[in-house]
């Protein structure tokens, strides 16, 4: 991968699918009870503008990946009873957020490496 592709997925003006799929599956390693919630709380400290939508869709897709496992949890008496879908990053998903952090380090990297004089 050439620099300019990897400077490209980490600053982009728009989120890359990427960018995006990091900071989600790094939220969902972060929480104990990952559900949407929180995780759209953590994802919104990178990413303020995400709307359930974009991170229901991107929750859904690593699923199919199999890069997180859902589940139906209770949703206690704060829900009204109503059930909640917990995430758990799986292997695959460490695996791939292990290759976005190494591709994240390799675009530090070149750029600690270059004169800027």
């Amino acid at each position: 991968m050439t620099l300019t592709r990897l400077l490209s997925v980490f600053t982009s003006p728009s989120i890359s699918r990427k960018r995006f799929e990091y900071i989600v599956l790094t939220a969902v390693s972060e929480l104990d009870d990952a559900y949407g919630v929180p995780i759209l709380k953590k994802v919104e400290q990178s990413h303020p503008s995400v709307r359930f939508g974009d991170l229901y869709t991107a929750l859904d897709f690593m699923e199919e990946k199999g890069y997180l496992l859902s589940w139906m949890a209770d949703g206690g008496p704060k829900r009204g009873g109503r059930q909640k879908r917990c995430y758990r990053l799986e292997k695959d998903g460490e695996d791939y957020l292990r290759e976005l952090l190494a591709d994240r380090a390799a675009v530090i990297g070149a750029v600690e490496e270059r004169s800027w004089s």
